[in-house]
């Protein structure tokens, strides 16, 4: 029940991600894959002790890693996959002049690779083309986005492009139209943002805590953002996330390492999922018998709570901003009626909680 119309899109996207996991088998440098812990990704070769490491990605074939690891390090590296044997971590140096690299993210075709480098005194986004088993020559991107400071790229199947300003320290959605990439829309404060393939979601971090935040219903605008639990975002500084191509995991630095450094760890991606549908028994009983339509609403808003009532069912409502805009006490019924007409239109939580028991869901009001 709790996967309503306003998750539509992201349910699509978990389908692709499942359909492409099924046609991938990915050897992760041989490390065995996490499950709701997250472990630290390959340690002695990507993660090392006492260096920063961060923006790791895996070609969609699985043959190729790239990551950035700095102090000491010398940015931008790389291994390949021969055969049945990984490379050891080699500079990358993608535009053949030792100039500093970072933070390489590949197209969804597998067939391009942008990363960021300096030029004219400006961090500014580049490409490389793959020839037949190499990377061709490296070339700054033609567009407008580069007309200010910007890093970190990551692409939907569309071809669309997330990336941070770094002026504003903020997400912005660079709409491919024609070949060239338009002027970026901001789509949150924070930076590094990582968007799913099919645009369903992206994950990005503010205030060293990584975020989520799905598509709404209207498939443009985007709904609150999710902060992940304490298994992710712990008392140290959580940044840069990413996904394997597979869509099984995701990758991100937490910076525990000696002197403040940074490691790049993964965990299974199940926790999207579970942000839609909890595995708590109980709560998926009461779920099944409570109805909440419909959605989207012109504000009124009906309750069904199944055949055997609750002898206690609180139903709050709060608006995107987190403010309380209703809070009713329902006693043994079946049926409620909700009306929140005269409030703006938009997304609104209902929550309901009955015998201890919390559930969620989202509605739009049109």
């Amino acid at each position: 029940m709790r996967t309503k119309n306003i998750f539509s899109l992201l349910a699509l996207g978990l389908i692709s991600m499942n359909l492409i996991s099924q046609e991938i088998t990915i050897d992760y440098l041989g490390q065995t894959p996490p499950t709701d812990v997250p472990e630290i990704f390959a340690p002695g070769i990507v993660s090392l002790s006492d260096r920063y490491e961060y923006g790791l990605a895996v070609s969609p074939d699985g043959e190729e890693i790239f990551f950035t690891c700095s102090s000491p390090g010398d940015g931008l590296m790389r291994i390949v996959k021969d055969g049945d044997t990984w490379s050891s971590p080699q500079v990358a140096n993608l535009r053949n002049s030792n100039i500093w690299e970072y933070e390489a993210f590949y197209a969804q075709t597998g067939d391009s690779l942008f990363f960021t480098s300096e030029d004219a005194n400006k961090q500014q986004l580049f490409y490389v083309t793959k020839t037949e088993l190499e990377w061709g020559e490296a070339s700054k991107l033609n567009s407008v986005v580069n007309d200010d400071d910007v890093m970190w790229s990551s692409f939907s199947e569309k071809g669309n492009m997330f990336y941070t300003k770094i002026s504003d320290f903020s997400s912005y959605c660079s709409k491919k139209v024609n070949g060239i990439y338009q002027a970026g829309e901001k789509i949150t404060s924070g930076t590094h943002p990582y968007v799913s393939s099919d645009e369903s979601f992206f994950l990005y971090n503010a205030s060293g805590d990584i975020y989520i935040r799905f598509k709404n219903i209207d498939g443009i605008t985007w709904d609150s953002a999710i902060k992940l639990d304490s298994s992710i975002n712990t008392t140290y500084l959580e940044t840069c996330p990413s996904l394997s191509p597979d869509g099984k995991y995701m990758f991100f630095s937490r910076y525990n390492d000696f002197g403040d450094k940074s490691d790049i760890y993964w965990v299974s991606t199940a926790f999207i999922d579970e942000l839609l549908n909890p595995t708590n028994s109980v709560i998926h009983v009461i779920e099944q018998n409570i109805q909440i339509f419909p959605n989207p609403t012109k504000g009124i808003l009906s309750i069904s709570f199944g055949e055997q009532p609750y002898k206690n069912a609180i139903v709050e409502i709060t608006n995107i901003e987190g403010k309380q805009i209703l809070s009713n006490t329902f006693q043994n019924i079946t049926d409620a009626t909700i009306d929140i007409t005269g409030n703006p239109k938009g997304i609104y939580l209902i929550s309901i909680s009955i015998d201890g028991n919390s559930i969620h869901e989202k509605n739009f009001m049109e």
